[in-house]
């Protein structure tokens, strides 16, 4: 299996040793956009982070440089994380703002995005329209509909700098049953690391590296570690990546 170098963009480095067949790519990996199309509105922050137009700036100058690079969303990105039930004259002014996030992300070219739990925030329904306007797969290996079935795909496939990834979408198993119940009734979330050890399996031998977007607890993640070495790196939405460095190796 040929090396790969993975450089996160924003904030931490993975890597591994030279070789002469290194592939070499960036990660551009976002978690918790919780619905937002300008900056933050944070007033406790100087520098107000966010904006779609921001991103954007930065993948054109990327691609302008052509430096290849692999953009995925961690999940929850379309709504609000505070999880209260909108009114229903919320409801079409949120749905517009996730048709104008999905549509950003398409014309940025983002390849996957994890299913986040507040991506449910308006029911299963309008996520799946959601879906179906985007140009890249919502994954999830653990979420299961009333016949059972998986819901989105669990995993897709990438290439980056000549490397295939395969990316795997995991949502916390402790998902709450109100909650769920109220967004997608006769829904289930299944245990993330059994998911994540049966998408390993199907994507072995077809590609260069797994990655996770998971969208678990640290504990779930932790254990996930532990359980599935085969997953080289696993996107955690609970850690500050600004101030943490991972590395790895084959």
């Amino acid at each position: 299996m040929p090396r790969v170098i993975a450089c996160l963009v924003l904030g931490t480095a993975l890597c591994a040793a030279d070789a002469a067949d290194v592939k070499r790519f960036c990660f551009l990996y976002t978690v918790n956009n919780a619905g937002y199309v300008d900056v933050c509105g944070c007033k406790t922050k100087k520098v107000k982070q966010g904006s779609l137009a921001r991103r954007s700036t930065l993948v054109k100058e990327l691609r302008a440089e052509g430096k290849p690079f692999l953009l995925v969303d961690g999940g929850s990105c379309l709504f609000d994380l505070d999880g209260r039930t909108p009114k229903e004259a919320e409801r079409p002014q949120l749905l517009a703002k996730a048709f104008v996030i999905v549509e950003s992300y398409n014309r940025m070219g983002y390849k996957a995005l994890a299913m986040g739990t507040s991506d449910l925030l308006l029911g299963l329904d309008e996520l799946r329209t959601l879906g179906a306007a985007a140009s890249f797969p919502i994954i999830c290996a653990n979420f299961f509909g009333p016949d059972g079935a998986l819901v989105f795909p669990p995993w897709s496939i990438a290439e980056a700098g000549g490397a295939r990834i395969g990316i795997v979408g995991l949502v916390m198993g402790t998902m709450g049953s109100y909650y769920l119940g109220k967004v997608a009734p006769g829904c289930t979330v299944g245990n993330p690391i059994e998911a994540a050890g049966k998408a390993v399996a199907e994507l072995k031998g077809k590609v260069d590296l797994i990655v996770a977007l998971s969208h678990c607890r640290k504990e779930e993640n932790e254990a996930l570690a532990r359980a599935a070495p085969e997953i080289s790196i696993i996107f955690d939405p609970n850690v500050n990546y600004g101030s943490h460095s991972l590395f790895m190796t084959d």
